[in-house]
């Protein structure tokens, strides 16, 4: 190999590793920014670099003036899996609220999954210093619930269904106890029909008028998307590969 060979595959090389330093620059810059999302979502200001993590329970933030209605009351959150329930939580301790988790998903199958998720869960609450309530599992009673629907394509009749069996004991659980407001982590799915899961929420929250309502929220928006994306990689979350009951493989 000649000398002005050589020194073409020197050039090449410095090229890539400068490409290479630019890249990772820009995915550092990145992460920084987006971890911060959730504070500017809240008009607060961004919180100092030395840290990626999320912006959650160490940092004090004033609610955001579209959800105070709701962020002032006693919140449950109905919680279908940690993935799904990241960026929520995290907003709602980042904008002041201290909710309680309400995990009631006996349409997962098998049961083994069920408690991998519901571990998961549990683990990223603690985190973030709030409590995690188990419903009942009972799968048999689910089945019972969506009978004649199993055949049904994902965001068909037997996903709304689900979702109106799950809430309406959330719902239950939260007026039983003193909850004011009620929302869920299934709306933050874009796997999801957010229309079936706000129709199952109304529905659940409608025996238990003047005390307890359903939250609306599109939680797939103002940069919470992205968000759970990336939690879901700083926490290395067991991130499921089907939603849950055995008709969805």
């Amino acid at each position: 190999m000649n000398l002005a060979s050589i020194l073409v595959l020197i050039a090449v090389g410095l090229l890539i590793c400068a490409a290479l330093f630019f890249l990772h620059r820009q995915r550092a810059k990145k992460t920084l920014c987006s971890s911060c999302a959730l504070s500017s979502l809240c008009g607060k200001k961004a919180p100092e670099p030395e840290s990626q993590k999320a912006c959650g329970s160490g940092t004090k933030v004033s609610p955001c003036p579209e959800d105070n209605e709701y962020l002032n009351s006693k919140i449950l959150v109905h919680s279908c899996c940690a993935p799904c329930s990241g960026a929520i939580l995290e907003y709602l301790v980042q904008c002041g609220a201290k909710p309680t988790v309400f995990f009631s998903n006996s349409n997962i199958y098998p049961e083994d999954e069920y408690r991998l998720r519901l571990k998961e869960l549990k683990r990223y609450c603690k985190s973030l210093g709030l409590k995690t309530v188990e419903d009942k599992y009972d799968h048999s009673d689910w089945l019972r619930a969506i009978r004649g629907l199993e055949k049904e394509k994902e965001r068909g009749a037997r996903c709304e269904k689900c979702f109106s069996f799950r809430l309406q004991r959330a719902a239950e659980y939260a007026a039983t106890h003193g909850y004011q407001t009620l929302t869920t982590t299934l709306a933050s799915s874009r796997w999801k029909d957010l229309e079936q899961v706000n129709r199952a929420g109304y529905l659940a929250c409608r025996p238990y008028e003047g005390q307890l309502k359903w939250w609306p929220r599109n939680w797939r928006k103002g940069g919470l998307q992205p968000r759970r994306s990336e939690i879901i990689r700083e926490q290395n979350f067991y991130n499921q590969s089907y939603c849950g009951c055995e008709f969805s493989k």
